[in-house]
Parts: structure tokens; sequence; C-alpha cells
């Protein structure tokens, strides 16, 4: 297997080892700033849980606690919850 397989409506869904945990954060973007919590980190992405509702544009940054700062992208997002892969390794 190449790390990709088929799901439902053909559309890929990446096979990435995913650790679940929870870890405070805030997304921001040009226009908005919420507080989140990560609930999912993979080698390609993370799943987030919203305190608030916020439709996020295509590009996002993620800071955690620490100061750390990812630049992601979303790939899709229900209510509260969103799932981002990585812009950068």
């Amino acid at each position: 297997m190449s790390g990709m397989e088929k799901g439902i409506g053909g559309s890929c869904r990446r096979q990435a080892r995913r650790l679940s945990f929870v870890s405070s954060a805030k997304v921001y973007g040009p226009e908005f700033n919420v507080d989140a919590h990560l609930t999912n980190l993979s080698a390609t992405g993370v799943r987030i849980i919203c305190n608030s509702y916020v439709r996020f544009p295509e590009e996002v940054t993620i800071e955690l606690k620490s100061g750390e700062k990812w630049r992601v992208s979303r790939r899709w997002q229900s209510g509260l919850k969103a799932g981002f892969a990585f812009l950068t390794p």
C-alpha cells in the first residue's frame, strides 16, 4: 500500500500514523484568532476542535502554547472540528 487508500466516494485518505492527545493552541488568519485544542497529530497534519465557530480559509497558522507555529491548509471542516495538512515539512 502506498500510504493512501480509497475512501467512500473514491476519495483518498491518508494513512499516516496518528497520535491522539489534547493540547491547547491558537488558530489564526488575517481576520480571526480562535482558541482550539489539537486532538490528533500525524506526520502530515493535525485535527482540531475550536472553542467557537470560524469558517476557516484555505490556509491558516496554528500556534502551540510552546510558541511553535505551523502553516497549514484546511482539508475538511465540520462544525467546530477541522483537519489540516502541513504546508511545510
